[in-house]
């Protein structure tokens, strides 16, 4: 009798297991499917904002070289105003 009861229990034990991977199975293949999707989402993210700070970095050079640039421009200007006025002379 009590290993009657025991084969009783453990079969429905088995089927309990079972009949609950056959109904997790589908839904945990949902969330690995979800979990990738916003792994890739965040991945794109943070290119996006790697990217945006390149492009930041990348501003504030030039414009640091520009402001070197004008200055060579008035030196250079004024060199040729120079050069302008001793040929006139």
């Amino acid at each position: 009798m009590i290993s009657q009861s025991r084969k009783v229990t453990y079969k429905a034990y088995m089927e309990a297991a079972k009949w609950g991977e056959n109904v997790l199975s589908p839904v945990a293949h949902q969330l690995i499917f979800q979990k990738k999707q916003i792994e890739n989402r965040l991945n794109f993210l943070r290119s996006v904002g790697e990217s945006k700070a390149k492009l930041n970095e990348n501003i504030a050079n030039l414009e640091a070289e520009m402001v070197e640039l004008k200055i060579q421009r008035k030196e250079l200007n004024i060199i040729v105003q120079n050069m302008q006025k001793a040929v006139a002379i």
